[in-house]
């Protein structure tokens, strides 16, 4: 049995992209990731570097006026419960 379709289409990640980072930068990626993961923690949320990277994307396109502050999103916790997008500003 699959899970049941997303209402929300446009919340879905289906788009690919690849980096090539140095080691060091991997590294720090993964730091910052971690660093993040221990701030969602409480929430019963962790973070990918996938997600960090997305995050940061959405934070600069609010910053340049790209993307309304306000547009935020909504995911589900570990046990299902909606929460706020963390990685959403």
């Amino acid at each position: 049995m699959s899970r049941p379709a997303r209402r929300d289409r446009a919340a879905i990640v289906d788009t690919t992209l690849t980096l090539r980072l140095t080691h060091e930068d991997r590294e720090l990626l993964q730091k910052l990731v971690d660093l993040r993961s221990v701030e969602l923690s409480v929430e019963g949320l962790e973070a990918t570097a996938a997600s960090y990277v997305r995050g940061l994307i959405r934070r600069e396109a609010v910053a340049k006026g790209l993307l309304a502050p306000s547009s935020t999103r909504r995911i589900e916790k570990k046990n299902g419960s909606p929460r706020e997008d963390p990685q959403k500003v």
